[in-house]
């Protein structure tokens, strides 16, 4: 089941964790639950300041989970993946494309790594950035609606 809310980053702004559609999914229960965030908080929107805040980013991605585990029915969740954004392809200007491709990455490479020790369940990332073109951008354009959000294509792919 999809509980994801478009145009939501895990840090300031109008964070995911505020949402109905996430008390609805820690309601309903998982055993493997997908975590897909970044692309919003790269977005120029949702910063304090001039620049990306990295530290802000990664405390609310380890709140999330931390969250996400401690209120998730009868101790169900058996595994976490977290979600590499995906390239931009299109020609936005409210997204920074230096965090998006350089920064974040690492970022969800850091918070696996911190999840896995932290609370010694399965952790993984599915990385969506790599599979639909990564930093050379040859994806299809069949792969992207609008540029941003990938479409049957390439979330198939």
């Amino acid at each position: 089941t999809n509980w994801g809310e478009g145009g939501r980053p895990a840090g300031p702004g109008k964070p995911y964790r505020n949402e109905d559609k996430y008390r609805d999914a820690l309601a309903a229960g998982f055993d493997v639950v997908l975590i897909a965030l970044g692309t919003n908080d790269a977005a120029y929107k949702y910063w304090d300041g001039e620049t990306f805040d990295a530290e802000i980013f990664v405390e609310a991605y380890k709140d999330l989970i931390g969250d996400v585990l401690a209120k998730a029915p009868k101790a169900t969740v058996k595994g976490i993946l977290l979600g590499k954004p995906p390239p931009i392809t299109g020609r936005y200007d409210q997204w920074d494309r230096a965090t998006i491709f350089d920064v974040l990455p690492g970022l969800i490479d850091d918070v696996r790594k911190w999840a896995e020790d932290a609370y010694g369940v399965y952790v993984d990332d599915v990385d969506f950035f790599e599979s639909l073109g990564g930093k050379t951008g040859d994806a299809p354009e069949e792969y992207f609606d609008d540029g941003v959000h990938p479409s049957e294509e390439g979330h198939a792919r």
